[in-house]
């Protein structure tokens, strides 16, 4: 019987694992953004050079993709979920922005998150949408994480982080995209 035990043991293993799973899924190479806007973020990183972001433009030269390792990636989108989460769920009347109903498609801007139902009679799904800035003379754009209306005459911008503890007191400008290559 031990034979049989043996083939049973086989057949049923796993071929893979649970993190195994996660690193097919989550790790990998990504194209790196689109070079035909300048964004806030890429200048206030280190390696930063306008003069070869220039010459690489005018000669069309595309950037490398760039390789995001399991952990960093797992960062990032619970990151993402978490600040979503927030504005959307945990902040309720306090965030200003543009809201998006994935039912019907309506869209709203410059609001607080709306409520209300879609013409068909659903309810209102809102997802929410950063304001893009532009300052068009240096080509350059960022986006607002969130604004919001805490009850005084003047909105607060906010550049939503996840970040270990100790580390918030450090913030004191956007952070660059930490991307290993």
């Amino acid at each position: 019987m031990s034979w049989l035990s043996n083939v049973v043991i086989e057949t049923t293993k796993p071929k893979d694992s649970i993190i195994g799973v996660i690193r097919k899924n989550l790790a990998g190479y990504q194209d790196a953004r689109d070079r035909s806007q300048l964004h806030a973020s890429d200048i206030t990183k280190d390696t930063f050079c306008p003069r070869q972001w220039h010459l690489e433009d005018v000669q069309d030269i595309k950037p490398n993709p760039q390789y995001i390792p399991t952990a960093l990636a797992t960062t990032f989108s619970l990151g993402n979920s978490i600040a979503r989460l927030f504005i959307e769920n945990w902040a309720g009347q306090s965030v200003i922005g543009n809201w998006e109903c994935l039912i019907c498609g309506a869209f709203k801007t410059l609001s607080k998150n709306p409520s209300g139902w879609c013409n068909s009679g659903k309810k209102h799904i809102w997802k929410y949408h950063e304001f893009v800035v532009e300052a068009k003379e240096y080509d350059v754009s960022g986006s607002i994480d969130a604004i919001f209306d805490l009850g005084s005459p003047l909105w607060h911008i906010s550049e939503l982080k996840i970040l270990a503890a100790e580390a918030f007191e450090k913030i004191v400008v956007p952070m660059p995209e930490l991307l290993y290559i």
